[in-house]
């Protein structure tokens, strides 16, 4: 006998079922999703080098800015292209705006309602349009737009930005940093359920969250136990086996450990060699580290504390940004082929890009 499940759980992204089978006292639960095969790793082949940042920020809507910056890191190391200190500054600026805008997103319209926290309460709502108001106007001046990022090509950003425009992008961002404090007492206050992690291994970027794109490779990716040097040798560290149940693969460290990735991620490790940190959120996360080891359910506490360190780390590095040292480019043509590996910090944990040109 089996019973298939039919009844719809909102505000789950992707289309999924569920079926159950039941043989005598014997249960047996499978997974479906029903994605289909988007072979983007097709679509991009035997286009021009700048072309494929664009197509690949469409594998996903809401990190589309991770996918971006990823792909141009590969592009830059496939082809030896050395980006200027500022550009390398701007384009992990717009990582970190998107990762923030995610997270309040992701807090307050799929997280928070499961708590019943914003059943009839206005004012938290609209704490809540306000702030992802503010970092969508953000990304559009400096990114061209929130999704699928239009100013940049592998070599550098390809329109001229004004310090004014870092101007209005930091009093943008300091108009909600009172906003962000109070979302931070809400969330910080839910009582979590209980739940052991049962594999507490962390990955993530050095000194992410940072820096969430790196200037270049090799990349340097910390756990819990170990470093590593990350290039070429990715696909020994990170191993990606089918699975029957879904088209996305899994991806086991060094093929046999489970490993966790994002915000809980970055800020365990974070405390281990981060600078530039105020001291009011180092005694923050500190407080919540051995938490974060232990109940997943904790992540939405690192995700809003992530949030407030992003935000504190976005107005420092504005503030000494100088656009008149960012190179303007447009795309070329005298380049040799080669291969390219980018890494860079999504707001759910690390994303690897690897072309070979």
């Amino acid at each position: 006998m089996s019973i298939k499940l039919t009844s719809e759980v909102v505000r789950v992204a992707g289309e999924s079922e569920i079926l159950v089978s039941i043989e005598g006292e014997k249960v047996r639960v499978e997974y479906d999703s029903l994605a289909s095969l988007r072979s983007f790793e097709s679509l991009v082949i035997g286009r021009k080098y700048w072309e494929v940042p664009y197509v690949v920020s469409r594998v996903c809507g809401v990190c589309s800015h991770a996918h971006f910056w990823a792909s141009n890191l590969a592009m830059e190391s496939a082809l030896g292209i050395k980006v200027d200190e500022a550009t390398s500054i701007l384009r992990d600026v717009c990582n970190k705006l998107q990762i923030l805008q995610n997270h309040i997103i992701h807090l307050g319209f799929l997280v928070l309602p499961d708590y019943e926290y914003s059943v009839g309460n206005d004012k938290y709502v609209n704490t809540l349009l306000k702030v992802n108001r503010v970092v969508n106007e953000a990304l559009r001046l400096l990114g061209g737009r929130l999704t699928n990022p239009n100013v940049y090509v592998p070599g550098g950003f390809t329109e001229d930005l004004k310090q004014s425009v870092i101007k209005k992008v930091m009093n943008l961002l300091g108009s909600v940093g009172n906003d962000l404090r109070e979302l931070a007492n809400i969330i910080l206050g839910i009582e979590l359920p209980e739940l052991a992690d049962p594999s507490p291994e962390y990955v993530s970027l050095r000194n992410s969250p940072s820096v969430t794109v790196p200037v270049e490779g090799p990349y340097v990716i910390d756990s819990s136990k170990s470093t590593y040097i990350v290039y070429e040798n990715y696909r020994e560290i990170f191993v990606e086996r089918y699975l029957d149940l879904s088209m996305s693969k899994k991806c086991l460290m060094n093929g046999e450990k489970v490993f966790h990735t994002g915000a809980r991620a970055r800020l365990i490790n974070y405390l281990r060699g981060g600078s530039g940190l105020s001291s009011e959120l180092r005694y923050l996360i500190t407080g919540y580290e051995q938490l974060f080891k232990k109940n997943p359910f904790s992540n939405i506490y690192a995700k809003i504390i992530e949030s407030l360190l992003i935000h504190e780390n976005l107005l420092q590095t504005l503030s000494s940004l100088d656009t008149g040292k960012l190179s303007r480019v447009r795309p070329g043509n005298n380049f040799s082929g080669g291969f390219g590996v980018g890494i860079v910090e999504a707001p759910r944990g690390l994303l690897i890009h690897y072309y070979e040109l």
